[in-house]
């Protein structure tokens, strides 16, 4: 059985709060990512005007930079971006990644982890076991991550390709988010699904057959329906481009206090910039 905190008993409620104290970003790399463009310009596109290149945290056991996460809250949350695939996490599986982050960046307690990331397999199978198994280690926390292929356009925006299966869809509309719930019966914490979005582009069928059309004579202006809406020209969060990576040294963790919390505002731009030196 897990053991509970007394501020974490508070019959009929849910565990956490809607707020955070603090936002952290981690560009979390593969061990046998040796060359690669990965997730640039994270860190500073999310944060802002908070950003400084020293508090540019990255996570890498083959160049050895682990960043410290000892002094995140149960009111933080800590964004993890790196490459899903096939029910990993930038090469980690649950345990390899609960392993990382406790015994390599000392995680004491977060309120939410968000994975930046595209698909991670079957992504509600991956969260609900890495909940539990951060459980079992007394870190409580929500966990969210995206059902499809992440992409991010121009201006930060997210959204998800579910390529035939219906289009591009805002991110929020195919996320899936565990949480924790403590009923007025319960004397332990037990899983619940906060969110589980499945919507589909209504649009996509009728985009297809436009794009059948392209050979025909252009109908009259009022039978042609207005697409402006539809997302601009879109850039996958990871791209096949290589970099060579400079050393990294062990960094700590700077604390990045009153920044945009809201579900909203959690938006994250990644573009094409050079593995930043971190001496």
């Amino acid at each position: 059985m897990y053991n509970v905190k007394k501020t974490f008993c508070k019959k009929g409620m849910k565990i956490f709060s809607q707020k955070y104290d603090k936002t952290v970003v981690v560009e979390f790399y593969s061990d046998n990512l040796k060359k690669r463009k990965v997730i640039a310009k994270t860190a500073k596109d999310l944060l802002g005007a908070h950003f400084k290149e020293k508090n540019r945290l990255i996570y890498s056991s083959q160049y050895e930079s682990y960043p410290d996460l000892s002094q995140l809250t149960a009111q933080s949350r800590l964004c993890l971006v790196g490459h899903g695939r096939e029910g990993k996490f930038s090469g980690c599986d649950v345990d390899m990644l609960v392993e990382r982050l406790i015994e390599d960046c000392s995680l004491k307690a977060v309120k939410r982890i968000s994975f930046i990331s595209c698909n991670l397999g079957k992504t509600r199978d991956f969260i609900e076991e890495l909940q539990l198994k951060l459980a079992k280690e007394d870190i409580f926390t929500e966990i969210g991550a995206y059902k499809s292929y992440l992409i991010v356009d121009r201006s930060g925006h997210r959204w998800v390709d579910l390529e035939d299966r219906g289009g591009i869809v805002e991110a929020g509309k195919q996320k899936v988010v565990m949480g924790w719930e403590i009923g007025p019966d319960d004397l332990q914490p037990r899983q619940v699904v906060l969110t589980d979005t499945n919507e589909v582009n209504p649009d996509y069928g009728d985009i297809l057959l436009l794009d059948c059309d392209d050979d025909e004579e252009e109908e009259s202006s009022s039978e042609i329906r207005d697409f402006s809406e539809l997302p601009p020209k879109l850039e996958p969060v990871i791209d096949s481009e290589s970099i060579l990576a400079p050393p990294l040294k062990k960094i700590k963790l700077k604390l990045f206090d009153n920044v945009s919390t809201s579900e909203a505002d959690d938006t994250i731009p990644l573009s094409s910039q050079s593995f930043p030196s971190l001496n």
